[in-house]
């Protein structure tokens, strides 16, 4: 055997080797079901510091019909391409580097600065296999060969019509808009470094003949390029536009209470006087009015105040004086006790434990956090109580999350009723005059020691083996209408914090569920 033919040889059983590389994933789960690799997602590696999908996606088991159809596909064209798997490889990492910083820059960056620019599916679409590293490619160093021998002859059209084809198709196959679009830009990206060098050095185009006459293997033109970018930007964009646009609003039942008799959630707002009290009567006026709409026999309304000269709140009972709203004032006095948000937060946890009729969940929510969004906000409140509801068991009833969190800070917490009686042991003891606290121990604000009960964070509360049990929305569906009108005269005023839409504060972490609002 010559050396020619030796290496050509090789060649083919390389090329075998490559196209094999999109099947062999679902035939390897087939004999072996636990040696699967978990399909990429920015969230692992931004918040997790997961290396494993971030480096080994691209071998990713489909995890749909669509998708193993996408397979198949990327198997012939990478039979018709001359490059490498390490090539691909290479290719894959800068698609899953550009995905991570575009889901970081549409999450983090703007979910909080500019929030019309956040997007949930940057951070959390799946991706997986060798389709986005074909896609640049093609873009990158073009595809001869396929157009030959899908178009017969070497047709003017024939490298457009491949690329946004090729590219629609397989975002669609896959359903990964975010990934084949990220690598559109990426490749389109790299093709104007190359064409900005090429001018500033004014380098001669190759001649496009080789010596023995064959054509070699020429990138497409920059032009080119970018009419393909925008035609296949536009493409496989064009469905989810269109379901988006044609998608209508059915609002979600909210789930029966459990228990006959009783409602299956309180919202328990909690009042601080302010030293302002027009201000604070019409705060709390557009906070109970924001939830007045949705009260049944499902869900009731509360607000609770543990001070006993607090005008605004006797201005709002009159006010509200006709309506099925509960106001109650603690008049207890606590002199082991300091008191502050961890005495308020218990004793109305304590007084809720008490109700002759008890609520399966309780929400807390400090009065200048109405709910937002009209219906659509409080359809996710509905969709969040759906999630923590169905996860029932089926045998023993027991919970298989441990609340929700629609707000920021200590508004929007939903707890399950039997968590109360820790929360009340945890305030207690923070408000403690002699507090049985270590020393060493780092004193956290109230909100953050509930938002860690929630999280199973804290070791008196339940937790679960894989971390948390958390049901929160992708935004804020809860509005800070207090910020220039403190209940602390020595905290600083912040009228544009923590606004309706707004990212919510736990999004991206392991521990949580979420529902896209």
């Amino acid at each position: 055997m010559s050396m020619r033919q030796s290496t050509e040889k090789t060649e083919h059983w390389l090329r075998v080797f490559t196209a094999c590389g999109p099947l062999l994933p679902s035939l390897i789960s087939w004999f072996f079901p636990s040696l699967t690799i978990p399909h990429f997602t920015p969230r692992q590696f931004i918040y997790e510091n997961d290396l494993l999908p971030f480096l080994f996606a691209i071998w990713a088991k489909p995890t749909s019909f669509s998708g193993h159809l996408s397979r198949i596909i990327q198997a012939k064209f990478l039979w018709l391409l001359p490059a490498s798997t390490f090539r691909y490889y290479q290719l894959w990492i800068f698609t899953a580097t550009l995905r991570t910083a575009v889901g970081h820059l549409l999450t983090r960056s703007v979910g909080w600065a500019y929030p019309q620019f956040f997007g949930h599916w940057a951070l959390y679409e799946i991706c997986g296999g060798y389709g986005p590293s074909i896609v640049i490619y093609i873009f990158l160093f073009g595809g001869p060969d396929i157009i030959k021998a899908l178009f017969k002859r070497l047709l003017k059209a024939g490298e457009l019509i491949l690329l946004v084809s090729f590219c629609a198709v397989l975002c669609w196959l896959d359903n990964a808009p975010w990934t084949y679009g990220v690598a559109v830009l990426g490749a389109g990206g790299v093709s104007l470094v190359n064409w900005a060098l090429r001018m500033v050095r004014n380098r001669p185009k190759q001649h496009p003949m080789l010596p023995d006459g064959q054509l070699q293997n020429c990138p497409p033109k920059f032009r080119t390029i970018l009419v393909c970018a925008v035609l296949a930007l536009l493409a496989l964009s064009f469905p989810y536009a269109i379901q988006n646009r044609m998608a209508t609003f059915i609002p979600t039942d909210m789930p029966p209470a459990p228990s006959a008799g009783s409602p299956l959630l309180e919202v328990l707002i909690l009042s601080f006087p302010r030293p302002n009290v027009s201000a604070s009567t019409a705060i709390m006026t557009s906070t109970i009015n924001s939830f007045i709409p949705h009260l049944s026999s499902d869900v009731v309304l509360s607000v609770f105040t543990h001070s006993i000269s607090h005008k605004a709140f006797d201005n709002v009972r009159t006010v509200f004086a006709s309506t099925n709203v509960t106001f109650y004032v603690d008049t207890d006095s606590h002199p082991d006790s300091v008191s502050g948000q961890y005495l308020h937060i218990a004793e109305a946890f304590r007084w809720s434990t008490e109700q002759s009729v008890k609520a399966e969940w309780v929400m807390l929510v400090e009065d200048d956090f109405p709910i937002c969004g009209g219906e659509r906000g409080w359809d996710a409140v509905r969709r969040v109580m759906q999630i923590l509801e169905s996860t029932r068991s089926p045998s023993t009833k027991a919970l298989n999350r441990q609340g929700g969190f629609v707000g920021t800070g200590g508004s929007g917490l939903i707890f399950h009723r039997t968590m109360l009686p820790v929360l009340i042991l945890l305030m207690r003891t923070h408000a403690e005059t002699a507090s049985r606290l270590s020393p060493t121990t780092v004193r956290r604000p109230a909100d953050l020691v509930m938002q860690d009960c929630l999280l199973g964070a804290d070791p008196l509360c339940p937790q679960k083996p894989e971390g948390g049990g958390l049901v929160i929305t992708s935004r804020m569906v809860m509005d800070h209408i207090g910020g220039m009108a403190t209940t602390n005269q020595n905290k600083a005023f912040n009228d544009d914090k923590w606004r309706c839409g707004w990212r919510h504060p736990f999004h991206g972490r392991r521990q949580v569920e979420v529902v896209v609002v």
